[in-house]
């Protein structure tokens, strides 16, 4: 469906019983709340990149938690063990969990900008990370190889 046809997916969903996921429809806290009131969707597909980072994918994920409405935590195609540190650390703090996908790492890249390898390994399978922060340290020398520009912001 179309991202902005709300009222399609909420008839698939109904005329089908297959259970609906709300991925490019959802961006907004507003959007979450209008898929939540049409009845348009069984699962939130959050990605950090998309939804406003943490917190707004925290607040996405609060009110579908309180809708019943299932989450996956999704994946931005390409990412870099920074974001998929960040994906997991949110994933690992939601009161319920469908689904999480991510962590691609080198599967997808040739190199990433972390000296930590966070992609998943057999059957899918990726460790809870235990240490502060994101879990990751940057690579900042592979940072300089890749950056497009480079601003210097001064107080």
């Amino acid at each position: 469906m179309p991202a902005d046809e709300l009222e399609g997916m909420k008839r698939v969903r109904s005329e089908s019983g297959i259970p609906v996921m709300a991925d490019e429809s959802l961006v907004t806290l507003e959007q979450a709340r209008r898929l939540i009131e049409l009845g348009a969707c069984d699962y939130f597909n959050i990605r950090l990149s998309k939804n406003a980072g943490v917190a707004g994918s925290l607040a996405i994920a609060k009110v579908a938690h309180e809708a019943g409405i299932k989450v996956q935590v999704g994946a931005q195609v390409g990412e870099t063990g920074i974001l998929s540190g960040a994906g997991r650390t949110f994933a690992a703090h939601l009161p319920e969990l469908a689904f999480a996908e991510g962590s691609f790492g080198t599967w997808l890249l040739a190199e990433d900008v972390t000296f930590e390898n966070l992609a998943f390994g057999f059957g899918g399978r990726a460790p809870l990370l235990r240490t502060r922060g994101l879990s990751v340290t940057v690579n900042e020398e592979a940072l300089e190889r890749f950056a497009a520009k480079k601003l210097e912001l001064r107080r």
